[in-house]
């Protein structure tokens, strides 16, 4: 064999290696806990028309809930969101991030009747 061709068949067996290693994978993965207030949720209550019966029958069980006097209450429900992703670049580099929001939505209650709300998120 030719020292020519021997150095073409090395060059091109490099080439297969690290076309090889050149594969890139990723994912991704979120999980959601707690309760979660859509848009369209809060679309749908009125201000001193939904009661506090309404808000639990919907979304269930809060996080908390605050008795500020005996007849004005508030609703906390809180949810977070937690993304984890992985990509690499095979036997070059690997990466592994995590996000976490938090979303608390407030309802305020007056003899049962929804007086005010807010949202906060981390």
């Amino acid at each position: 064999m030719s020292r020519k061709l021997a150095s073409i068949i090395v060059l091109l067996s490099l080439l297969a290696f690290v076309s090889g290693c050149a594969v890139i994978s990723s994912h991704s993965n979120t999980r959601i806990t707690g309760t979660p207030v859509s848009d369209e949720t809060l679309d749908r209550i009125e201000l001193g028309v939904t009661s506090q019966e309404w808000i639990m029958a919907t979304l269930g069980q809060p996080t908390r809930i605050e008795t500020v006097d005996e007849s004005t209450g508030i609703l906390k429900y809180t949810s977070k969101r937690i993304t984890h992703s992985d990509a690499g670049l095979l036997f070059i580099f690997d990466t592994s991030s995590k996000s976490e929001e938090t979303s608390t939505v407030y309802f305020e209650f007056i003899d049962g009747v929804l007086q005010r709300y807010w949202q906060d998120s981390e």
